[in-house]
């Protein structure tokens, strides 16, 4: 028998690649695929083009009001039991190979342990050109619960996860109008109460848009100076405040978990350790570390 797989999708105005993203899921060999999609407010042609793959039973579709991705895609995630084999966010606009899903089920299928799967990726542009291989993410393995707290993590589209993960995320909910990304939740979720297993063999085409300020990749190689500053910029824009909401509901919920995350603003002590602390730092990228830190000295991390 197939092993069964919940693959959660939040649309938004994703008209120009959803339908080839779409059927590079359901082509998935050896795995029984079930799509799960939210529409999260689109206004172009999004809805016309999921409404012509709902008559195949494999696919659910609801729209819902505009409520940002990362709580759209919770809302997915929530609305599954923990009775399918694993579990599976995806973009709109990347290409799976046909193999994604079964290489990260057969690799986490034996584990005994809540297990978050990750695999590399290969970039590539608008028009489905290769770039490069995206040679950022084997770093993340060096990741605790408590090195989270100043490095980005997992991207939600390179990840599977086990029966016993999904049981964890339903138990562990958080206050949801909080969590602003969804697959920062996740992975924290899983270093804390589980096992993270990188595969360094890239099994999707993650496409990174020209404008785009994706932690990651840029277009031009020759231009990636400049990227990284677009990133830092959306960084310190859009991340104030979400490390240390995402420690707080951790540590209410994880009553063992203590992170000076939470606390930094008001104790010094705590401060300092996330500033110099082998715990919080170790394995931190500079460039992560040097905005955390800029993040934390002005409070906003």
């Amino acid at each position: 028998m197939k092993p069964k797989c919940a693959v959660f999708l939040s649309t938004y105005n994703g008209e120009r690649y959803l339908a080839q993203q779409i059927e590079s899921i359901l082509d998935q060999k050896d795995i029984d695929i079930y799509l799960m999609i939210r529409d999260d407010g689109s206004t172009d042609n999004t809805v016309n083009i999921l409404e012509t793959f709902c008559e195949d039973y494999r696919v659910k579709f609801f729209r819902g009001e505009n409520i940002g991705y990362g709580q759209s895609f919770l809302r997915l995630l929530y609305s599954a039991d923990d009775s399918y084999d694993c579990y599976a966010f995806s973009d709109q606009d990347d290409i799976w190979d046909d193999d994604k899903m079964i290489v990260g089920w057969r690799t986490i299928k034996e584990l005994e342990d809540p297990t978050l799967y990750y695999c590399s990726q290969r970039i590539i542009d608008e028009n489905g050109k290769f770039i490069r291989e995206d040679s950022s993410l084997e770093r993340i393995t060096r990741c605790t619960g408590y090195t989270a707290s100043k490095s980005n993590l997992i991207r939600g589209c390179t990840m599977v996860w086990n029966r016993k993960m999904q049981a964890e995320l339903l138990k562990n909910r958080p206050e949801i109008n909080r969590i602003r990304e969804h697959d920062i939740w996740v992975s924290w979720l899983a270093l804390c109460v589980g096992k993270v297993v990188f595969d360094n063999e890239s099994h999707m085409d993650y496409r990174q848009i020209d404008s785009s300020v994706s932690p990651g990749a840029s277009i031009n190689q020759g231009f990636s100076f400049f990227h990284k500053i677009k990133v830092m910029k959306y960084v310190w824009a859009n991340w104030s405040g979400l490390k240390y909401s995402y420690a707080e509901e951790l540590e209410k919920l994880l009553p063992h978990c203590k992170f000076a995350t939470c606390h930094y603003k008001d104790d010094l002590l705590c401060m300092f350790q996330l500033l110099f602390s082998r715990k919080y730092n170790d394995g931190v990228p500079l460039k992560w570390r040097l905005m955390s830190d800029l993040m934390i000295v002005t409070r906003r991390l």
